[in-house]
């Protein structure tokens, strides 16, 4: 009789951050001394002066991670037609759900996030993941439609919004100096969205929504000293089959390399923003989800 296969764990965003960090730490202790003598060369500290900052690294492999607190705004549409036709009549009113007045989705949630990065003089190459949930509960005001069920007026509905993102990017920087750097980014960010109402009167229901996004941008930072300044942007719009998208994200962070005294590795602490925008229509069966995110966050980077 054949042993049952244990369940895997989920990759949480710890986990996946752990990861990271195990394989940045193999490459980082396998790289030739050759490629390590190609960097950089750090500027000559006067006598004396041992405090002096490191230069800037144009090759280094490493994972940055950090919380990030996020406020989610906008409104959802996830409506089965054929189901609803016979108790609204065909026609749909509350059948777009705005999070924040309809159901209280007001809150900010810490989401933790993390990204591995390899970067050389004229290429950086990032994979990052995040994932998140918003809850809320909430007496509506007003009759809304969700999946084949209608919410009545004064019942009290419990929502939970789930989302999850993984994007890789390779970022060509034609600009490539020891205090400035200007790139052009292209990638993939692909969303997960689930979204889960019921009430007691009612019942449960639960929708998803998934869609993979190109992504093209440009970046920009600037290195001075042991501080470096970044701001990233990207954004498409397009129509796909039966998916209708328009996405903008966008990144602005300060980093402060610490200045230790070793040289196989650096630590760098940092804040910044992040701010996605995110509309994705399927005009197939009618779902949309028109939301936001941001909020201000922090990271701690290790890179080799």
């Amino acid at each position: 009789m054949p042993r049952p296969t244990p369940d895997r764990p989920p990759l949480t965003p710890l986990r996946f951050a752990l990861l990271a960090f195990a394989v940045a730490l193999v490459l980082g202790a396998a790289r030739p001394e050759a490629s390590r003598a190609q960097d950089f060369e750090e500027p000559e500290v006067e006598a004396g002066d041992k405090d002096g900052p490191k230069a800037r690294k144009f090759f280094s492999i490493g994972v940055r991670g950090g919380l990030w607190l996020a406020a989610l705004e906008g409104d959802i549409t996830f409506v089965d037609g054929g189901a609803l036709e016979d108790v609204l009549g065909g026609s749909f009113p509350g059948a777009s759900i705005d999070l924040e007045d309809d159901l209280d989705l007001d809150t900010v949630s810490p989401v933790p996030w993390a990204e591995v990065f390899i970067t050389l003089k004229y290429v950086n190459i990032y994979l990052s993941y995040w994932q998140t949930r918003f809850e809320g509960e909430e007496t509506i005001e007003r009759q809304i439609a969700f999946g084949s069920f209608v919410f009545g007026v004064n019942e009290r509905v419990e929502t939970d919004v789930d989302i999850l993102s993984v994007a890789g990017k390779i970022q060509v920087n034609p600009i490539a100096f020891e205090h400035l750097e200007v790139g052009i980014i292209f990638g993939v960010r692909y969303f997960h969205f689930d979204a889960t109402l019921e009430s007691t009167l009612t019942g449960r229901e639960s929708e998803t929504l998934e869609a993979p996004i190109p992504l093209v941008g440009l970046s920009a930072s600037i290195f001075v000293g042991l501080f470096e300044v970044g701001v990233k942007v990207c954004g498409i719009g397009f129509t796909s089959q039966d998916l209708d998208v328009l996405y903008l994200e966008g990144e602005a962070t300060v980093t402060f390399t610490l200045p230790l005294p070793i040289d196989a590795f650096d630590i760098g602490v940092g804040g910044g923003y992040f701010l996605y925008l995110i509309d994705i229509e399927d005009e197939d069966d009618g779902d949309e989800v028109d939301v936001s995110f941001h909020g201000p966050m922090a990271f701690l980077r290790v890179r080799f």
